[in-house]
């Protein structure tokens, strides 16, 4: 019984940054993209899929909960950044179709996709290869 609610406690403590996450889109960035797209979208199948991840294995939930965290806020300040630079770039003879294109795409999904994906991979590769040395050792 005390290892269930161990595990549950674990899984709570792993729904921090999703409770970050929420606080911080609904004070700050209710119109911020990412942040938008996300509330729209259910990132409460993240939130459960970190809470199960975590209840089995507790690291394992960690490193999940904060690798979406870190992507989340990484991808939308560089999205943000990258979406004004190209809306710099708009000129006065450009067609109504270019316009429309380049305001409209918006790299942001993507980079968080690929920021997350890139920092799980970096996380399980760091286990294996403490598991690997531990082995040895």
């Amino acid at each position: 019984m005390q290892s269930v609610l161990k595990r549950i406690s674990y899984s709570l403590i792993c729904v921090l940054p999703f409770a970050m996450l929420y606080i911080i889109t609904e004070i700050f960035f209710k119109d911020a993209y990412l942040f938008k797209w996300m509330r729209d979208h259910y990132y409460l199948f993240f939130f459960a899929a970190a809470m199960l991840i975590a209840f089995v294995n507790f690291k394992a939930g960690a490193v999940f909960s904060l690798s979406y965290f870190v992507s989340v806020m990484a991808a939308q300040f560089v999205g943000s950044a990258v979406q004004g630079h190209r809306i710099a770039k708009l000129t006065a003879d450009m067609s109504e179709g270019e316009i429309s294109r380049i305001a409209s795409s918006n790299p942001t999904f993507a980079i968080w996709l690929i920021v997350f994906a890139v920092l799980l991979t970096c996380a399980i590769f760091a286990f294996f290869k403490l598991r690997s040395a531990r082995k040895r050792a």
